[in-house]
């Protein structure tokens, strides 16, 4: 991992970033993604699964007065939390998935480690500097264990993939705080969009009605890089659209020198099977959180 001390630049840090500004080909997930709806579906019967395992508590909370405003808490019925994993959806800021995300949590609540979907209002009934505030806020409820997220113990990952990723991205650009050592054990970000200038000049506009200055002020590439102290993973699917590559890699040299960050392009996977690679502690992308968690056996992940 590249660290914020003087250590040479990591071999990714010069990987190419230009196709950032291409056009709508490049970011449109559904025509590069394979068995799009097939996947999609699999989210749904692997979530409603979920429901009434043995196990596992689950309940949904309200952080704001809207009705998307809410989390899904998946905790053990028994025995202590090693820690949480904050998880925040994607769907270009106008899919509802929250409770299609439930699959995520079982093999981390096997391991003792409560699970959180962060749903938020979404595109285009709520502005996007809207459901950034929505996001930012609960974020440092979560952090600072702050009603109505009480039940937060342990260290803390947070974690979004897509729409979620530039959310929790954004939410740090804001000043998301870490006062409390080690309260957040690090950062998992995978498949982001961190500059919305270009994805505000594609058909996604139609939904996202951002202006010059909002898309300037909502792009977390366009905000001084924040320190950070827990390590961040940023990654994305080598089977992805290439402007999404270039979005990752370009956030991942913003962050160079002022956080631990490391840059991942996962083998073989694309915009969705992104998202299964956080499926438990022994998945692709959640090796790195268990590790960051402490968890027995993932010291080195």
């Amino acid at each position: 991992m590249s660290t914020a001390s003087n250590a040479p630049s990591p071999s990714w840090a010069g990987l190419d970033t230009s196709s950032l500004g291409k056009g709508f080909e490049d970011y449109d997930i559904d025509s590069r993604t394979p068995d799009a709806p097939g996947q999609l579906a699999r989210f749904q019967q692997r979530s409603e699964a979920v429901q009434g395992q043995q196990g596992i508590q689950q309940t949904t909370v309200s952080y704001g007065d809207h009705p998307l405003a809410a989390a899904d808490v998946f905790r053990p019925t028994s025995g202590a939390v090693r820690g949480t994993i904050v998880f925040v959806h994607g769907g270009y800021w106008k899919g509802k998935g929250r409770p299609n995300r439930a699959f995520l949590a079982p093999a981390w609540v096997n391991e003792g480690v409560q699970w959180i979907n962060l749903g938020y209002p979404v595109v285009p009934e709520t502005p996007m500097h809207e459901i950034s505030r929505h996001i930012g806020g609960a974020l440092r409820a979560i952090v600072s264990g702050a009603a109505p997220f009480g039940m937060v113990e342990g260290p803390i990952v947070l974690s979004g993939n897509s729409a979620g990723a530039h959310l929790v991205a954004q939410a740090l650009a804001q000043g998301l705080p870490e006062s409390a050592p080690g309260r957040i054990a690090g950062y998992m970000l995978l498949s982001g969009l961190y500059d919305l200038r270009p994805v505000a000049a594609t058909p996604a506009q139609e939904w996202l009605r951002l202006d010059d200055e909002q898309a300037f002020r909502l792009s977390p590439l366009c905000q001084k890089a924040p320190q950070l102290r827990a390590p961040v993973m940023v990654a994305v699917g080598a089977d992805e659209p290439d402007a999404f590559i270039a979005q990752s890699r370009a956030y991942a040299q913003h962050l160079l020198g002022h956080a631990q960050v490391d840059y991942q392009e996962g083998e073989g996977l694309n915009h969705l099977s992104m998202i299964a690679s956080l499926d438990g502690p022994q998945a692709r992308f959640g090796r790195p959180m268990a590790a960051w968690l402490g968890l027995p056996g993932h010291a080195n992940a």
